[in-house]
């Protein structure tokens, strides 16, 4: 077993690097410029879509058996449930509002802090079902990719939940809770599913792959489609997913075959 197989190591990892992204600020107030995290985003959203299409599909596909696309779309149509009622995901994009404090311009500004931050909470407990279940096959190929397109999508989701929880909360220890409680969600059903779901058969293992992979590709597509749709940002939101699309590819020619 690799330490990237270890379920507590990776548990750690997530917790550790989601709590010290969305940490900065909170603790030190930051002049974030919109584009950065535009293009973090992006390249995330890259990074999501390549490992859904070219590693966790086809391999759940291979697990799953008949009925395989069920759980696929499962997953895409839970995420838009949490959207439906209320439970947003991209406040990264909508918590830059404050033309005075952040220097650019406003999209639909969430009102309630709490159920923000629940819905990102919600969206990163299906990341826990995903790394858990990729842990399960012990294939390490799987294992990487889910391990990158987590972490690439988490970094700038944190921050978001700092930077929005503190102008919207004003207290420090209120931001840090909220925080904690994110960082929290995908270490806990990481664990929950390693240990629950290992000795289940493996169509229920392809299952909850693509339920995963469905969560990926909504994801991936609500974060980006907006800009995508903006002839200012149109091009080069491309190029930011094209970016994201390569990193994994040559990811995926540097590991060893299997």
């Amino acid at each position: 077993m690799t330490v990237l197989q270890n379920p507590l190591f990776l548990a750690s990892i997530f917790c550790a690097t989601s709590f010290a992204a969305g940490v900065i600020p909170v603790l030190r107030p930051v002049r974030m410029q919109s584009n950065l995290l535009s293009r973090m985003t992006g390249i995330a959203a890259g990074i999501l879509v390549t490992s859904a299409l070219l590693i966790i599909i086809p391999e759940g596909f291979e697990y799953a058996g008949d009925y395989a696309g069920i759980p696929l779309m499962a997953g895409f149509l839970s995420m838009m449930l949490f959207e439906c009622f209320g439970f947003g995901h991209a406040i990264h994009e909508e918590h830059h509002s404050h033309v005075h404090e952040h220097g650019h311009s406003h999209v639909n500004h969430p009102t309630d802090t709490t159920r923000a931050v629940v819905g990102l909470a919600m969206h990163a407990l299906t990341d826990g079902i995903a790394i858990g279940s990729a842990l399960i096959t012990n294939d390490i190929h799987v294992t990487i990719f889910f391990f990158i397109a987590i972490i690439a999508h988490k970094l700038p989701t944190a921050f978001s939940i700092g930077v929005f929880s503190m102008h919207e909360r004003r207290n420090t220890r209120m931001a840090l809770r909220d925080l904690a409680f994110f960082s929290i969600a995908t270490p806990v059903t990481m664990l929950i599913t390693y240990f629950s779901i290992g000795d289940v058969n493996a169509h229920v293992l392809g299952g909850t792959m693509l339920f995963a992979a469905g969560t990926f590709l909504y994801v991936a597509t609500v974060d980006v489609l907006p800009n995508v749709h903006n002839p200012e940002t149109g091009k080069s939101t491309l190029f930011q997913v094209i970016v994201g699309v390569t990193i994994m590819c040559v990811v995926l020619l540097l590991l060893p075959s299997s």
